[in-house]
């Protein structure tokens, strides 16, 4: 049985989708790279994604430096609690 790749199928899923994630300009979000986002920010980015699951799990196993990946805040190698989902 072949290991799952969370990042391939993330790759996968953006690629299907008909509507892109906020976060790779689907729709147009402030984004200030000056300075890590806060976790209202973050949470206004990922609310609603169909791929927050999916995203999620592959920055688990991809642990990004920075960024917002999957409701989570990423940045100078801090890692925060998972955002509520809801």
């Amino acid at each position: 049985m072949a290991k799952r790749n969370p990042e391939a199928e993330l790759r996968h899923a953006i690629q299907k989708e008909w509507k892109k994630p906020k976060c790779l300009g689907g729709e147009s979000l402030y984004v200030d790279y000056e300075k890590p986002p806060t976790r209202v920010e973050a949470r206004a980015l990922c609310r609603g994604c169909p791929l927050l699951e999916l995203c999620d799990e592959a920055a688990q196993t991809r642990r990004p430096a920075w960024g917002v990946w999957g409701g989570r805040v990423y940045g100078s190698g801090n890692f925060r609690k998972p955002l509520d989902r809801n």
